[in-house]
């Protein structure tokens, strides 16, 4: 009689235990799919609208999956440890295998993310520095409309004719030979101040540019080896799967 009362008493303690477990890897599992959504969620809705033309979202949408990286590795940790409190829990193995393909996807998005960021970087400086190239060739024109107007009146035409035109004198001081010259000597040096900051920003941006992508490259090399070992924990999901269909 007192043998069949101790297993009794066994069997409830380990009963409980087991329903203690259960709750505590739901609990954990479901802590992880919340924090995986939230991590996508984030970064999606922070970077609508979408404008994959425009090299700077680019950038800051691939900044904002790497920022995200953690969040999303510690939500699938979340669920691989709740799985192994309770290996046998079909809504947890299911979840288990789902949190295994998300983190096989994420190793794979992140390596394709180091050629897209090297190319969407390059276009950016290119397109920065070709705005102040812009200005320096606006110059240019002006300075040939300048140099092919014969008259006076041809010339205050001309100015008129420009966006953001100065105000010219109501009479020159000179004659139009000498003012066509300090319009045009002017001129040359605001091209010349143009190109040399055109020159120097592409020489900065592109440094830091390199810097930028050699930490991104570094950052999504480690986490897409993070992903890709955290995959290997939803095979488990698939063998007891086979067990509890």
């Amino acid at each position: 009689m007192s043998d069949k009362m101790d297993f009794a008493d066994e069997h409830t303690e380990r009963s409980k235990k087991i329903k203690v477990r259960t709750s505590l890897a739901e609990c954990l599992s479901v802590a992880g799919a919340i924090v995986i959504v939230s991590a996508i969620s984030g970064f999606v809705f922070l970077n609508l609208p979408i404008q994959l033309v425009d090299p700077g979202w680019d950038l800051r949408f691939i900044s904002a999956i790497l920022a995200g990286t953690t969040q999303l590795l510690l939500g699938c940790m979340l669920i691989f440890i709740g799985f192994s409190f309770a290996p046998n829990v079909p809504s947890l193995i299911k979840r288990c295998a789902q949190a295994g393909t998300l983190s096989s996807w994420l190793s794979i998005i992140l390596v394709l993310l180091i050629p897209l960021q090297l190319f969407a970087g390059y276009r950016g400086v290119k397109l920065q520095s070709q705005k102040l190239y812009d200005i320096a060739n606006n110059l240019k024109q002006v300075s040939k409309g300048i140099k092919s107007v014969s008259s006076e009146q041809q010339l205050r035409a001309f100015v008129a004719s420009l966006p953001n035109a100065p105000q010219l004198p109501a009479r020159f001081d000179a004659p139009l030979e000498v003012v066509k010259d300090r319009a045009i000597t002017n001129i040359q040096g605001k091209i010349n101040l143009a190109i040399n900051d055109a020159e120097r920003q592409k020489s900065e941006n592109m440094q830091q540019f390199f810097l930028d992508s050699l930490r991104n490259t570094i950052q999504a090399l480690l986490m897409a080896f993070a992903f890709k070992k955290a995959s290997s924990f939803s095979k488990r999901s698939n063998y007891v799967r086979q067990d509890y269909p």
